[in-house]
């Protein structure tokens, strides 16, 4: 990119301004790229969902030690252990972008990428 970025011979103000922007972009572009394939292979830190479990495994443990056995006790353990399950679930879910229940759509970064492997350029004068 920074090569196709030095080729161009910007003559007015104008031109000049909007490729700087452009490559400002385009670095964006090529960061957020880099960004979603590192989460991509590794999509969550294993330390985070290891500690929310032992979290709630002492929470409830310490709860149901602590309290008697009635409606109102069952009660409050089944919402809580509800709870932390969503909780693990939003983190596993959130953690892959393309998949599951909450989507990022992907046509928009593949349309991106492809206009910049194709060399494609604006119509903006450059």
């Amino acid at each position: 990119m920074d090569g196709f970025f030095c080729a161009l011979k910007p003559a007015t103000d104008e031109q000049r301004r909007l490729l700087d922007t452009a490559r400002q972009v385009s670095t964006s572009i090529v960061q957020t790229h880099y960004l979603m394939a590192r989460q991509l292979r590794s999509p969550f830190p294993r330390a985070l969902l290891v500690s929310v479990v032992c979290w709630a495994t002492l929470l409830f443990t310490c709860v149901g030690a602590l309290s008697t056995f009635n409606a109102l006790a069952v009660t409050y353990e089944a919402l809580g252990a509800a709870s932390v399950a969503s909780a693990i679930y939003l983190i596993l879910e959130f953690s892959q972008p393309y998949l599951g229940l909450f989507r990022i759509p992907h046509e928009g970064i593949d349309q991106v990428i492809a206009a910049l492997s194709t060399g494609q350029r604006s119509n903006s004068g450059l």
